[in-house]
């Protein structure tokens, strides 16, 4: 009986990984992250405990794409906790040229 509750356990932590891909612009030349770092959520991730901008990030330069990424370990992570802390990977992926300034 405990092995098929081990097993469904590791399934179930095994299972749970995801990534999502956004592009913002028609260029994916994009290879090399230019930032990657770790969003803490809590609770089953209602709470997060800081707001990032791609934006801000980049700086002057355009942004080509936001990766964020659900990991076995970031599933163990929430699995030990019981889903009080929730943390998800993010990377972005920055232009090399600046941004083009709009004038009108």
């Amino acid at each position: 009986m405990k092995k098929i509750f081990l097993l469904i356990f590791v399934l179930l932590v095994v299972s749970d990984c995801a990534t999502q891909r956004i592009y913002t612009t028609e260029d994916q030349s994009a290879r090399i992250p230019t930032h990657e770092g770790t969003s803490h959520f809590f609770l089953y991730g209602i709470a997060q405990t800081r707001e990032y901008s791609a934006e801000q990030i980049c700086q002057d330069r355009t942004v080509l794409a936001v990766e964020t990424q659900y990991s076995f370990v970031n599933g163990l992570l929430t699995v030990i906790t019981y889903g009080l802390y929730y943390p998800i990977s993010y990377t972005v992926y920055c232009g090399k040229k600046p941004k083009k300034e709009v004038t009108e």
